[in-house]
């Protein structure tokens, strides 16, 4: 075998054996040379993850590999079969000289121990470091893990810091032990443009200075083609694609292929509908956008602004005991317009105020100041308390719908709820409406009786918009809804917004990290930063002509993402 191969999977079957031969890994095979990068790209449920933690030997129950081997080269250049090792010389293997990052540092890192300690621990089970050295060994990961302060990071704990920063604490602990192969499992899918950016240029450089071999596991192609010169992409199980990243994206040979790279947003012209199947040129496609220059259109919409916000404050208190409180200011001097029927874009890094906002137009936030109008009546008048009638004419998306779903209520009950609360009508007509409006969302009537967690993330959120729907309101807030959601199912989800808001009339503010959907989605964006507009406008004017190097540096940023 070459010796260049640092890893060699071979015909690999993974299963269960409980009611039958159940498959969920089938007759995959590659190869990864030392130094180089393989991206693995998939919709949920594929096998991708799968397949990194067979190759750990940290598959969990039921699965198991039925047949295949995993064959890696260790530092003492002997070729060892990972599927059939014992698990006492797989520990030796695990850490030293292969490691992991997460999805999700957070669920990941101990909350209850510091960084610093959590990366010793690591140091302590890869090398026979002495005690004495640990704490400077800890702070040289940190350090080149980009950390600009490693002593206060290793002082802090996992939920005192950014999403950026505890995605480099998990780098660092993956590193301590200098590994041959880094496995990053979707290291970026939560994270904000400008952050991925910075990890990947991270990874990349550890890569390069370390020679270490890298499996980049992403649904996000545009990431791949950044990072990993060649690509595997599998499907159901199964490895549809794979050879060089350029080659494989500009011609895929599949349908499941072809849906998966035209689910991402392009930058350059906005198709009627995202996911579709085939070779379509662009000249196909038509704005879902309409065109600025209709003047009399533009005239008829200024008569009717939804929403209108003047001079917004908002602002957190924190109690700083001796000193007092504290006070933190989330957002200052906001002002903006949203026409009816039309989707308003806002942008921004975490922690830039987006949710904030949203919180504020809804009564949410008890500390705010300004002025905000939902049809021309004042929704924060004196008495600080929202009308119940307006209420149900705003409601929202939030961004995770595990969380925002009751897991003890039916699909029922959580549809129910609403018109219980709103509305005072019969059995018979809520039954109807909920009907109609799970119709509308796409999902079947067999749906009502079962619970979230019986759902995938994708119908977990038409769940959730269909209960966002159900008291047709006016304004719809969609507060990260398809951050969490691979590409594909993202753009079933944005499909179903933009025929939603034309069959409804609905307006939307969609409040997104991810400038290529706010692009695609929105004729017009507000661009956030520490509380701030830093731009505001015409979203394809800004696009070529961004008034501030703030948005500058991220359409950079998504440029090299």
């Amino acid at each position: 075998m070459d010796r260049d191969i640092l890893l060699d999977v071979h015909h690999l079957t993974i299963g269960t054996l409980s009611g039958g031969n159940n498959r969920v890994v089938n007759d995959i095979s590659f190869r990864l040379r030392r130094g180089e990068t393989l991206g693995i790209a998939g919709e949920s449920g594929s096998g991708k993850s799968l397949t990194a933690l067979s190759i750990l030997g940290l598959l969990p129950p039921p699965f198991h590999v039925i047949s295949g081997n995993i064959w890696f080269r260790t530092s003492e250049n002997h070729w060892v079969d990972l599927c059939r090792l014992p698990e006492k010389n797989l520990r030796k293997i695990r850490g030293n000289q292969i490691g992991i990052v997460f999805q999700d540092p957070m669920s990941s890192l101990n909350p209850s121990l510091s960084c610093g300690f959590q990366i010793m621990e690591a140091l302590r089970t890869c090398d026979k470091i002495p005690s004495q050295n640990l704490h400077e060994q800890c702070m040289n990961l940190l350090g080149e893990t980009g950390i600009s302060d490693p002593e206060r990071i290793s002082r802090s704990y996992p939920f005192q810091l950014s999403g950026g920063q505890r995605q480099r604490v998990m780098i660092a602990m993956a590193i301590a032990g200098n590994p041959q192969l880094l496995i990053a499992d979707e290291p970026t899918t939560a994270l904000d443009v400008s952050l991925q950016k910075a990890v990947l240029e991270l990874l990349k450089n550890l890569c390069a200075s370390r020679n270490m071999s890298m499996i980049f596991i992403s649904h996000d192609l545009r990431i791949l083609k950044n990072i990993a010169p060649e690509i595997v992409i599998m499907h159901n199980g199964e490895m549809i694609e794979a050879g060089k990243t350029e080659h494989v994206l500009q011609n895929p040979q599949t349908e499941p292929s072809q849906i998966l790279i035209r689910s991402i947003p392009p930058l350059d012209y906005r198709p009627s509908r995202l996911g579709l199947p085939g070779k379509v040129e662009k000249e196909k496609y038509s704005s879902v956008i309409p065109s600025s220059d209709n003047t009399e259109a533009n005239t008829n919409k200024q008569n009717h602004i939804l929403l209108e916000v003047k001079n917004l404050y908002a602002w957190y208190e924190k109690d700083k005991f001796p000193w007092g409180k504290h006070v933190y200011l989330a957002l200052q001097d906001i002002s903006f317009r949203l026409l009816k029927n039309e989707t308003l874009g806002i942008i921004g890094e975490s922690g830039s105020g987006k949710t904030t906002l949203a919180r504020s137009i809804l009564g949410l936030m008890p500390d705010v100041s300004g002025e905000i109008y939902f049809n021309n009546i004042p929704l924060h008048p004196p008495s600080r308390k929202m009308p119940r009638t307006l209420r149900k004419k705003m409601q929202i998306i939030f961004q995770d719908p595990y969380s925002s779903l009751n897991p003890r209520h039916t699909v029922q009950e959580i549809l129910e709820e609403p018109l219980l609360i709103h509305e005072n009508s019969p059995r018979e007509e809520r039954k109807k409406k909920i009907k109609l409006i799970l119709d509308q969302v796409k999902l079947p009537e067999t749906a009502l009786s079962k619970q979230p967690h019986e759902f995938s993330g994708g119908q977990r959120q038409r769940i959730a918009i269909a209960r966002a729907l159900i008291l047709n309101p006016d304004l719809v807030i969609c507060d990260e809804c398809v951050a969490s959601l691979d590409v594909s199912i993202q753009a079933q989800i944005l499909n179903l917004l933009n025929d939603l808001k034309d069959e409804l009339g609905l307006s939307y503010l969609f409040i997104s990290h991810d400038l290529a959907v706010v692009k695609y989605m929105a004729p017009h964006i507000i661009v956030l930063r520490n509380g701030r507009i830093t731009d505001a406008g015409d979203t394809d004017t800004l696009w070529k002509n961004p008034g501030s190097d703030y948005l500058k540096n991220l359409i950079e940023s998504l440029s090299i993402v």
